[in-house]
Parts: structure tokens; C-alpha cells; sequence
């Protein structure tokens, strides 16, 4: 077995020359780094370099023993991306845990809303994945019961416990002596149990099903599907067959419910890359990701051989993990394909979402609660629009879905009805009671927009949004997801992938460096705060920092933000938010984002905001360093 002799061969090594913590990005949504592998000449992965094998099992190892402070036995489940290197690393991590005393449900490849959905029946899971990263990295996501991933607080526990493991010798000779003790038939069988695969599917199908319909009561799962399957025989015999186009490419979504769940509504799936591994172009669903489906929805569009493929209603991007995906449609009057901003397509999850609730509120004929959305920095200010409109509170965190889901649980603490948070800035959403991103909330959300459009009871929900938003003659016609993101507030917002929105900063310490950025920013609002006011209507502002589930006022010290986010919002003489700009330092990558958002459809003064807040950035990248080398 050439897989466990690789595992063998690489758990056997001495113990590594460098402190094997330092190579990982550790933060609360998981721990990540390049793992360079080969194919051996049986067509397995390797990883090339053996120092990478004994990571693995440190941090199996540490897991076990921070499992075990909970739990003495703890049943876990583990499963993977469609990663080249996610197998050897699964192995390694599966004879640990083993071998540490825990019980394994290992499923394989699954996305991890599936996996956190089916941990809700056992103590843990561990995922390995880098997410959105591109394929030469991997890494590993831990959860407990909960159905989402560690919290911050828990998840730094784990990163100290894992980093004094490394720094302890004996933790290496213990990897040796289970080492000892692995063999084939004890390895093989816990690889992948295709019984805990099909128990995964079936747990998420009835999950997903919960979380859709808002209920946790099978009967109302039952009459929500049958109501959605019934607007949908009723969308298709005005014409147009409802279908969807998936570009899979190669995720673990094409391992899970996505096609028999769409197809038991009657929605039409076609699809790109169905095969988990079959990865053909970059992971992070983003920009130039979506290119293949917007081609495929053209191709579908003028030259389909059936109805359903000529009226493929739009088409989604999952990345590698299969927690988030983006949206593309083919716009019939523009006769192209579309890909609209992530930032409109969460707000359109969102408009749909709050629509639903707030209307079923609406017929109670009890109070209903306040209701809550929860979001990341970020996120545009279409957002508080929307909000708005249909009297709902907005709390913002720093950007982490760890972060969002913490706070949403304390919210609710207080008495608040927290139906959908999420990031604009990747376009990912999570629907209460659910605790990661999917992008079949993303699916959903649109897909009852489109369909739901009243019983003569109650209004549809497009129609319900239109009413709030002023513009009902949008919703008297037959309308399509084109009509949908038109109906959204108008902003322009700096598109996550854009390489305007990354920057090379060299100042480690980013509390120094906003402190700089402080100190040029007051100087360069002297100087354009009378062009500002002239071109964007902007009379004052206000500094927000952003760190874990808090938001605060920075006024005064820039620096409080450190690591977290920054915020600079601006407002217009009414005292009304027009637009931001916006910076933090990625803790899962090397990178430092930067990004602008104003009111209105003005591509140009998003430019020119973006521009002067990247020139205060590097400028700020420049005083740091002079000051760091002089305190030296």
C-alpha cells in the first residue's frame, strides 16, 4: 500500500530542524500553508517534503488532546476538499486520531457544510482544506457540535496548545510510537467508510431542508417544499423551465446533495467539472473564476438544444471547500452574460431572506422580535440601505465568519431575530440555524424570489421587497433575475479580487502603521475636504475599528484597530453614510486588502477614493518604516 508506506517513511523522520508552527497561517477560520507535492509512479500524492507529514500529525495530535480536555473518547468527524494533497493529509491525521483514542466517522471528499452538519450528531469533525487558497495549499478547519467552526476564543486555545506541542520533543517521539503500531489493516478501513458517507448525505439533505424553510419541523419542511415545487411548476408552464448551471469545478459540492436535491424540486441542473479533483481553473470563485460559466450560460442561451438549457435561470461558482459560490446570469436584453458584484449578491440573499421573515412576522398577530443581520466591515452600505427600508438592525463585525456567528449568538441572547448574516465582500451567507457559509443559501434565497410570488394570501416576496423599496412597478410585469439585482440600492463597491485591492505592505506591525495612517490621513483631509464635499457631496467623517465580534469608534487612535479592520465613513451634510474606505491585513494570506464604497453607480469616484486611500496607505507604509528604523 503505497500510501501507507509514504505515511510510514514521513512520520519516521527525525524531528524537524525548524519550530514546525512557524509555517502555518493560523486564524479562527483555520490554519493554512503550501503543501508542495508529486505523484508517485502509482499515480498517489506525495508531499515532497517530509516535514509537512510530521505538521500533520502535530496538529492531529493537538486536536486529540484538546478534544480529549471535553471529552475522553470523542467521536470525530473527518473529511476533505478535492485537494491533490487532502488524502495523505487525511490519512496521516486519521491514523493519529485513531491511535489517540478517538472514534472516527471518516467520510472522504464532502463540502464542509455537509461535514458541520453531520458533526451536529457527534462531538467534532476536522476538515482538511485551505479553502479558497490556491491548490498548492492546504490546511485543516476544526468544529465541534455546533455546526460551525471553533470560535475565536476556542480556536486560540488550540493554537496555543499546538504551538508548545511543537516546541516539546516527546510530542515527536510519541508520533514515532504510533508510528510503530500502524499497518494496513488497521489504516485502510478507517480511510473512507462509505456507510458514514451516505449517513453525511442524509443528514445534510434533512439539514439543508431545516434551513431553507426556517423550521425545524419536518411537516413544515414538507409544505414549504411543496408550495416551492408547486410556484415552480407554475414558473414553468408561463414558458420558462427553471434551470441552473453549476460550474463545479472539480469542488467537493459534486460529492454531495447539490444535483439530487435541485432535481428532487424540479429545477433542471446542468453542469461543468462534476468530478471532485477535476480542477480546471483557479479556486476562489471570483473575477476570472466565473468566466467558464459565463460562456457556458452564453453557449446555452443562443444555441441550446432545449428549452431548459436555453432558459437556465443563472449559473453558480462554489470554490474548493464548497462554502461559498458566485453568481452569473445571462441577461436576455443585453443578450451577454452577466457577473454581478459578490457584494449585490449577498444583498440580494439578504433582500430575500429579510422579505421572507419579515412578512411572516407580519402575520402574526403576536410582537415580533427585532430583527438583526450581521455582517463584516466590508460589506457596502447597501446593506444599511436595505435595512432600511425594512426596519432592520445592522451589526458588523471584523471580517470572519468565527467572528459573525459569534456575534449573531449574542444577539439572539438579547431577544433579536438574527435570520441571515454573512460577508459581502466574498458574497457568502449563512442562514440561521445553520453556522458556515453555503452557496445553496445563496441558491435558495434567489431561487424563492423567483418563484414565491404570492397565493393570494400574502404578496410574493419580490413584490414585498418592491413595496418597501418604493418601485412596485417592478413586480407587476415578468420579471427575471436581471429585474432582481436592478431593484438593489445602487453602490460601487471595490470588487475583492481586484488587484487595486491588494497591497505590498512592509510594516508588520500594523498598529504602527495605522498610527501612521492616522497622522496622514488628518493632514490629507485638510487638503481635500473641499473636493471631497464638491465631488461626492462628503462633509465628515468617522474612524471605526473592527476586532473580532466588536465594532468601535476609533476617534482619537487610529491604532486601537491593530490587526483588525479599519473603517474611515464618510457622511454627507444630512449626517447620512455616503461611503468608506477600508483596510486590514489578511491573516490567512500574505496580503494587505484595501478597498472603497460609495453611493450611486459612479465606477470613477470609486477610482479616485480608492486611489487616495491607497496612496495614504503606502504613504503611511513609508513613515512607519522610517519610524520603526530610527526607535531601532
Amino acid at each position: 500500500m503505497s500510501l501507507l508506506n509514504s505515511l510510514i517513511t514521513s512520520l519516521t523522520l527525525p524531528q524537524p530542524a525548524q519550530p514546525l508552527h512557524l509555517s502555518l497561517t493560523r486564524s479562527p477560520s483555520g490554519w493554512r500553508k503550501v503543501f508542495p507535492y508529486a505523484f508517485t509512479p502509482e499515480r498517489t500524492v506525495t508531499l515532497t517534503q517530509k516535514a509537512d507529514a510530521v505538521l500533520s500529525a502535530q496538529v492531529a495530535l493537538s486536536y486529540a488532546r484538546f478534544l480529549k480536555k471535553k471529552v475522553p473518547k470523542p467521536r470525530v468527524v473527518i473529511a476533505r476538499d478535492s485537494r491533490p494533497t487532502g488524502e495523505i493529509i487525511s490519512a496521516i491525521c486519521t491514523a493519529i486520531l485513531h491511535l489517540e483514542g478517538c472514534s472516527l466517522r471518516c467520510v472522504g471528499v464532502g463540502p464542509i457544510p455537509e461535514i458541520a452538519s453531520y458533526a451536529r450528531n457527534y462531538d467534532a469533525f476536522l476538515y482538511i482544506s485551505a479553502s479558497h487558497n490556491p491548490i498548492e495549499y492546504n490546511g485543516f478547519k476544526f468544529g465541534l457540535n455546533d455546526g460551525g467552526v471553533l470560535s475565536p476564543t476556542q480556536a486560540q486555545q488550540l493554537s496555543e496548545d499546538f504551538v508548545a506541542q511543537c516546541l516539546r520533543p516527546a510530542s515527536f517521539q510519541k508520533i514515532r510510537e504510533h508510528c510503530a503500531t500502524l499497518n494496513a489493516s488497521i489504516l485502510e478501513p478507517l480511510l473512507y467508510n462509505k456507510t458514514h458517507k451516505q449517513e453525511s448525505l442524509h443528514s445534510y439533505d434533512l439539514f439543508i431542508r431545516e434551513v431553507i424553510a426556517n423550521s425545524p419541523k419536518e411537516t413544515e419542511h414538507r409544505a414549504f417544499f411543496h408550495r416551492f415545487t408547486q410556484q415552480r411548476a407554475a414558473y414553468s408552464e408561463q414558458g420558462t423551465p427553471l434551470s441552473i448551471l453549476i460550474d463545479f469545478n472539480g469542488s467537493a459540492r459534486a460529492a454531495s446533495i447539490d444535483r439530487r436535491l435541485l432535481e428532487s424540486l424540479g429545477v433542471a441542473l446542468f453542469s461543468i467539472a462534476e468530478t471532485p479533483g477535476d480542477i480546471r481553473h483557479r479556486i476562489v470563485p471570483e473575477g476570472s473564476s466565473l468566466t467558464a460559466c459565463a460562456q457556458a450560460l452564453t453557449e446555452a442561451a443562443t444555441r441550446g438544444s432545449s428549452p431548459e438549457e436555453r432558459s437556465i435561470a443563472f449559473g453558480f461558482v462554489p470554490d474548493c471547500d464548497g462554502d461559498r459560490g458566485n453568481i452569473v446570469y445571462y441577461d436576455q436584453t443585453l443578450n451577454r452574460a452577466v457577473i454581478p458584484h459578490e457584494q449585490a449578491v449577498f444583498a440580494l440573499s439578504v433582500v430575500s431572506e429579510i422579505c421572507e421573515l419579515s412578512r411572516n412576522l407580519h402575520m402574526q398577530p403576536h410582537r415580533a422580535p427585532p430583527i438583526a443581520l450581521v455582517t463584516n466591515g466590508p460589506t457596502s452600505l447597501r446593506v444599511e440601505a436595505i435595512a432600511q427600508l425594512l426596519d432592520v438592525h445592522v451589526f458588523r463585525t471584523e471580517v470572519g465568519e468565527a467572528h459573525l456567528i459569534e456575534k449573531a449568538h449574542l444577539l439572539r441572547k438579547e431577544g433579536y431575530c438574527v435570520r441571515i448574516l454573512g460577508e459581502g465582500s466574498n458574497g457568502g451567507s449563512i442562514l440561521h440555524p445553520a453556522a458556515v457559509r453555503d452557496p445553496l443559501h445563496t441558491v435558495f434565497a434567489l431561487l424563492k424570489l423567483l418563484l414565491l410570488r404570492g397565493d393570494g394570501k400574502q404578496p410574493g416576496l419580490f413584490a414585498w421587497w418592491c413595496a418597501h423599496s418604493h418601485q412596485t412597478e417592478r413586480a407587476q410585469h415578468a420579471f427575471t433575475i436581471s429585474d432582481l439585482f436592478a431593484s438593489l440600492p445602487a453602490y460601487t463597491t471595490t470588487p475583492t479580487h481586484d488587484t487595486r485591492a491588494l497591497l505590498q505592505i512592509r510594516t508588520t506591525d500594523h498598529a504602527l502603521l495605522k498610527s501612521a495612517y492616522q497622522r496622514v490621513f488628518e493632514r490629507r483631509w485638510a487638503q481635500e475636504k473641499d473636493t471631497l464635499k464638491k465631488r461626492f457631496g462628503i462633509c465628515s467623517y468617522r474612524p471605526i475599528l473592527y476586532r473580532g465580534r466588536e465594532q468601535q469608534d476609533a476617534a482619537g487612535d487610529f491604532s486601537r484597530s491593530a490587526n483588525g479592520g479599519l473603517k474611515i465613513q464618510f457622511y454627507n451634510e444630512h449626517q447620512e453614510a455616503v461611503a468608506f474606505v477600508w483596510m486590514r491585513g489578511s491573516k490567512t494570506e500574505p496580503i494587505f486588502r484595501i478597498s472603497a464604497d460609495l453611493k450611486g453607480n459612479d465606477e470613477a469616484g470609486e477610482a479616485a477614493l480608492l486611489q487616495l486611500h491607497a496612496d495614504m496607505v503606502r504613504e503611511a507604509d513609508r513613515c512607519a518604516l522610517s519610524c520603526a528604523d530610527t526607535t531601532s
